[in-house]
């Protein structure tokens, strides 16, 4: 099995890592595993990205920035401006209130320019062989009634007019009906407005990264791309089989543990919920089981525990078929954060196991090494 890293994702603990430790971690896990790149965050000090960059280069991985592309961190004083604008007019709330999580409209003129100059500046002050694009999405609309819904700022209504899209009209059926079925008319790409609307809402962030890869192929940097696990793409206006082709490799993020964004048990069992309020949670869970094409957790309670590991063959097998060409590797949640995620080996053997009659290139082993156990390491050499 091939092997990709996740290292440093930005947070208050980076003020206490010295570059001498983060190294040694590093080092330790590329010992371990034949890893060939390292996927290092943003916003790092040079201290710390060149300490990671001599044991990358000394073990023969490829160093990427980790880069959340359509996020408000390091933007000028300006950017609230630049927020993407749920149905009732207020901004989309942002998971947690942090930064990394707070989205700016891609339609934008100025948050698109300078989300593209950010990522150009980043790259040319780093080692790096190319960037690793985080946060190419809408917000999710499952953890919430309809505020985040997004965008409907006034440079949205006019890109979306000229492609014969009423934005009024899509505001005002999703603040009228039921968050669940309204989640179901965008997943299915449904004949009307809100089927209309998700595949310009896929139209939308498919330009915006075939933007961001041509100046990084422009730059001789290479691509890759961290998308949402397929079942759950669609409500994020993520479309494979568009995003791949700007792409050297993509990652999908089948979360099989992780109570956060993009995490499994997370999106599902807010739309879970959601189902249950209008029937009976036994109907609603089997309706979403059929309708995500993935086995569920028996009850509402369950999801915490997790999702069963053949769901992540199963998502693996469905990225690669969208992915086309493009090498697709799936993220594999092995971080331990209280409250967040909990993995166990029997999980992780046989979620490694289901997987390897699939078509993937490799793991990414997520999403963050810092947070992960190293003797987590050895569950994998087998």
């Amino acid at each position: 099995m091939r092997y990709i890293i996740q290292y440093l994702e930005p947070g208050p603990h980076l003020a206490h890592i010295a570059p001498r430790e983060a190294a040694h971690r590093l080092h330790r896990a590329l010992a371990a595993l034949p890893i060939e790149g390292v996927l290092l965050g943003w916003s790092l000090s040079p201290a710390l990205v060149a300490s990671c960059a001599r044991e990358a280069q000394e073990a023969g991985a490829a160093l990427y920035l980790w880069h959340p592309l359509l996020t408000a961190q390091g933007a000028p004083p300006e950017w609230p401006s630049w927020r993407a604008i749920g149905p009732t007019g207020q901004p989309a709330p942002a998971y947690r209130n942090l930064p990394e999580f707070t989205f700016l409209c891609p339609n934008h003129p100025e948050a698109r320019a300078f989300v593209i100059e950010r990522l150009q500046k980043a790259l040319q002050e780093g080692p790096f062989a190319g960037a690793f694009l985080d946060r190419i999405r809408w917000p999710s609309p499952t953890g919430n009634d309809h505020a985040h819904w997004a965008c409907f700022c006034p440079f949205c209504q006019r890109q979306a007019a000229q492609n014969g899209l009423d934005l009024s009209l899509i505001q005002r059926i999703l603040c009228t009906r039921p968050l669940s079925a309204a989640l179901r008319a965008i997943y299915r790409g449904e004949e009307g407005p809100l089927g209309e609307w998700a595949r310009w809402r896929e139209e939308v962030i498919s330009d915006l990264v075939r933007g961001a890869a041509e100046m990084l192929h422009r730059e001789k940097k290479r691509v890759g791309l961290d998308v949402w696990s397929p079942a759950l793409a669609p409500l994020v206006g993520q479309a494979l089989g568009a995003l791949a082709p700007s792409a050297d490799w993509v990652k999908v993020m089948t979360y099989l543990r992780a109570w956060g964004p993009a995490g499994l048990p997370y999106e599902v069992a807010h739309w879970a919920r959601q189902m249950a309020e209008e029937g009976e949670e036994g109907e609603a869970l089997s309706a979403l089981s059929r309708l995500l094409g993935l086995p569920l957790p028996p009850t509402l309670n369950a999801f915490t525990e997790g999702f069963a590991p053949h769901a992540f063959a199963i998502e693996a097998e469905r990225a690669c078929a969208f992915a086309g060409h493009a090498p697709v590797w799936v993220g594999l949640d092995l971080v331990e954060i209280p409250g967040i995620c909990h993995i166990d080996e029997p999980t992780v053997r046989a979620a490694l196991r289901a997987v390897r009659q699939t078509g993937i290139a490799g793991i990414v082993l997520s999403w963050d090494l810092w947070h992960i156990p190293l003797e987590r390491l050895d569950w994998l050499k087998e």
